[in-house]
């Protein structure tokens, strides 16, 4: 029995499981068989059913960009490894996936930010301190996409999470000149930096005080 009808004998069964109760997770292994068996689209159709049913499904999430990835649809599986992010911010394997994905569109500088992200995590993973070890090639088109990475919405927001603020506002501000509904984007961010320069300021005047109160 070769591996085909071995995966085929397994989605068979998947698919009694799911005809039988529709809101069960066996949508997720039943859409990974389907994505072994190079059934994309069917594997993604399904995959997106089930987590309109599971919504914190994580391991369906991860699954989703996985087939998103074999369908060459970087971005869109790159806005759902995000949202997972955003929802479980700890989430080793999702940011494993998209520093590879990263890896794979040729954005070396926002791969090597994520991989920062990995080895906070986990700090002896392998693939994250080889991403950060790679060096860009010398030519001129690595080097403009070095200095010059497109920049997306998600990239701004994953440098705020991290607390790059300045990052973040550059990035808005260069989408919103040809976005304008991302001024808002803009306002708040600057606002959010104004406002933590002065707890900035505020923290370092009581360190004074507090320092001029210790006894010589």
């Amino acid at each position: 029995m070769n591996s085909a009808t071995v995966l085929k004998e397994s989605a068979d069964k998947y698919e009694a499981m799911l005809a039988s109760d529709p809101s069960s997770r066996a949508f997720a292994p039943l859409a990974e068989l389907y994505r072994k068996l190079g059934r994309l689209e069917e594997a993604l159709a399904l995959c997106r059913d089930g987590i309109r049913k599971h919504p914190d499904y994580s391991g369906a999430q991860i699954l989703l960009a996985r087939i998103l990835m074999d369908l060459k649809r970087f971005r869109e599986a790159e806005q759902e490894l995000t949202a997972l992010i955003r929802r479980v911010a700890n989430h080793l394997l999702a940011h494993q996936i998209l520093a590879r994905l990263y890896l794979q569109i040729g954005q070396l500088q926002h791969a090597k930010t994520i991989a920062a992200r990995i080895l906070k995590l986990q700090p002896e993973d392998a693939t994250a301190k080889a991403i950060l070890a790679k060096k860009t090639p010398a030519t001129e088109a690595g080097a403009a996409a070095l200095h010059s990475p497109t920049p997306t919405v998600t990239m701004a927001r994953l440098y705020e999470e991290q607390g790059h603020l300045q990052q973040a506002l550059e990035i808005y501000e260069k989408i919103a000149a040809a976005q304008p509904e991302l001024q808002s984007e803009v306002m708040r961010l600057q606002q959010r930096i104004r406002r933590d320069k002065k707890v900035d300021a505020l923290q370092a005047m009581l360190k004074k005080f507090q320092q001029a109160k210790k006894p010589a």
